[in-house]
């Protein structure tokens, strides 16, 4: 079994960014009427949930806290990125080493993910063969 915490409230896009991203959305799905991302961070730890104790979690926290808060809305569909399964990205394997070196040795791994919140009515599936409205084959 693992033990993971997870923390999150870190903004995954900039304002600029979101726009792009919003553009490119709305290209593809025109119901999207707004984005907001945050990364989440995933901790594996060696000796449960509360295993670091208060002042390994007052450090880890730290660590985690980086870039600009997450101010965004949590609502919407949500969209979860994160590294495949078995892998472990260049991001955790830093994290990881920046953790030991800080001192936090309960700690396996820190991983990262993004989740991204898409605003907006769903988009209609598309036409299959056979139904009214469906493109010849």
């Amino acid at each position: 079994m693992v033990d993971m915490k997870t923390y999150g409230d870190i903004a995954a896009l900039t304002a600029p960014g979101r726009r792009r991203l919003l553009a490119r959305l709305r290209a593809v799905a025109p119901t999207v009427t707004d984005v907001t991302a945050e990364h989440l961070h995933f901790v594996d730890l060696a000796d449960g949930p509360d295993g670091l104790g208060h002042d390994g979690e007052r450090r880890l926290r730290s660590l985690l806290s980086y870039g600009e808060p997450f101010t965004g809305e949590r609502t919407g569909r949500r969209l979860v990125v994160l590294p495949r399964p078995g892998t472990i990205s260049p991001w955790s394997s830093k994290a990881s080493d920046i953790a030991a070196s800080a001192g936090l040795r309960g700690i396996h791994r820190i991983e990262r993910g993004t989740v991204y919140y898409l605003a907006g009515p769903p988009p209609a599936p598309p036409p299959r063969a056979g139904r009214p409205g469906a493109a010849p084959a």
